[in-house]
């Protein structure tokens, strides 16, 4: 999965944040927009609403470093965010500013439809499990294809090596 890509323009998910036993504890709703910068690196600006919270705002500065491996800064990070895609898998880890001693690691698995991500995250301190949050998030993007890809204004390298550099793929409403 290539996350300049799927997060490209805007996205929309909901999940549930689970206690380590599976027990929901909260509802989650995030509102993404995402954009490719001038520099090459991706921007990715979230509102994050838990239940019936004020929305907060987090956002990710993400550089795809090679054809697997990327890198960003996250504001709900408290160090570097690494990242990696294997096929239709990306996979992030980073340590949290909340809870002290945190890690957060996600497993996003793009679905045949191309328009949806299975997202499965744990989050630790000290190395013991305490929350899966979203286990059942959903994310609702977009397929893009053809002229989209083009209206988004992709640079080349972002594209080659991603499931746009092979045919076969059919507009999608």
């Amino acid at each position: 999965m290539r996350p300049e890509i799927f997060f490209a323009g805007a996205t929309s998910s909901s999940g549930v944040l689970q206690s380590r036993t599976g027990v929901p504890t909260r509802r989650l709703h995030v509102e993404g927009n995402g954009q490719v910068q001038p520099d090459g690196s991706f921007r990715l600006d979230q509102s994050v609403t838990f239940d019936d919270d004020a929305p907060t705002t987090r956002i990710w500065m993400m550089q795809r470093l090679d054809a697997r491996r990327y890198t960003a800064s996250l504001t709900d990070a408290s160090g570097l965010v690494e990242g990696e895609a294997y096929g239709e898998l990306f996979h992030l880890r980073y340590p949290m500013k909340k809870p002290f001693g945190g890690e957060m690691e996600q497993w996003m698995y793009l679905q045949p439809d191309g328009r949806t991500v299975l997202n499965e995250a744990t989050v630790r301190v000290f190395g013991i499990v305490v929350a899966c949050p979203c286990v059942s998030k959903v994310i609702d993007g977009r397929l893009r294809v053809g002229s989209e890809i083009d209206r988004l204004k992709l640079p080349e390298r972002m594209l080659v090596g991603s499931q746009f550099d092979t045919e076969g793929f059919a507009e999608t409403a």
